[in-house]
């Protein structure tokens, strides 16, 4: 391949990557497109592009005012801020004690690795004002670019 020769885009794959992170994310189907143009315009002279087709989905949802939102990170608790784009969800789950059956409220949360290359129980996350702490262990998900984290409101 010449240096100068732009890598073959494959749309397929982005659009595979946007409808497996998120099926409602088809209208940003456009935006990852016109995203990886302008990182392409940018690439250096190597002629590969570096960013991946997930990776291109992934920074359109974390950018998508409707989906993300700006939160601040604080490791340990304490600190310095840092400032990350999270994917809040807040779904109820049923926990079973015993004989019964209880729902109980919860709050995961999406983090970009990218954004906070280190995570553990313990660190805050303050979205709106409204302050979390991690609980448990967070996980990565199978591509390694997003953290998921259970928390509790504070």
């Amino acid at each position: 391949m010449n240096a100068k020769t732009p890598p073959v885009i494959r749309w397929g794959l982005i659009d595979r990557a946007v409808a497996l992170i998120s099926p409602r994310a088809a209208s940003q189907r456009y935006a990852a497109r016109i995203a990886l143009g302008n990182h392409r315009s940018r690439a250096p002279d190597s002629g590969q592009c570096k960013l991946t087709a997930f990776d291109l989905a992934t920074d359109t949802l974390f950018n998508d005012p409707n989906l993300a939102a700006d939160a601040l990170l604080r490791l340990g608790g304490t600190g310095p801020a840092q400032a990350i784009r999270v994917i809040r969800a807040m779904p109820d789950r049923f926990v079973n004690f015993g004989d019964g059956r209880f729902v109980v409220d919860t709050v995961l949360l999406n983090i970009r690795l990218s954004d906070a290359t280190e995570l553990s129980a313990g660190d805050t996350v303050e979205i709106a004002g409204q302050l979390h702490e991690v609980s448990g262990t967070p996980t990565r998900d199978t591509g390694r670019l997003v953290w998921l984290a259970e928390a509790r409101a504070l």
